[in-house]
């Protein structure tokens, strides 16, 4: 099993690029892919105003759907979107063993099941970077 815990703990900010100041769901995505795949993956930062906002996060997620490839099952490193009210808004990374890495608002970054009680009905898809 790999060692993940330093992505554990790092503080939620809304648009943040800095692991140190905080960072929200997708720029967490985003510095695990840079330091664990050696992959440096779109910010799409100017698809969303904020990710406290539903329409705009759901909208910056279909806009850059194509930039992916919808898999099943999701495998290490493969990128999880999950609904809110309906429409997909939240991101996390995929881990081993069935765990899942993010962030949100009000709790900072953490590893959790990815069938928790919270999660499990919002899942809306599992995605590949296709490069």
């Amino acid at each position: 099993m790999r060692n993940l815990t330093q992505y554990v703990g790092i503080p939620y900010k809304d648009r943040g690029m800095d692991p140190r100041d905080g960072l929200d769901c997708w720029q967490l995505i985003r510095h695990f892919y840079a330091r664990e795949l050696a992959l440096e993956i779109p910010s799409y930062m100017t698809f969303y105003n904020s990710a406290l906002e539903i329409e705009s996060v759901s909208d910056a997620i279909i806009r850059a759907i194509p930039d992916w490839r919808p898999v099943a099952p999701a495998c290490f490193g493969d990128v999880l979107v999950f609904r809110i009210t309906r429409s997909p808004w939240h991101t996390a990374v995929a881990l081993d063993d069935g765990l899942m890495l993010h962030t949100d608002e009000g709790h900072g970054s953490v590893i959790e099941p990815q069938q928790s009680l919270r999660w499990r009905d919002r899942f809306y898809g599992a995605f590949r970077w296709k490069s």
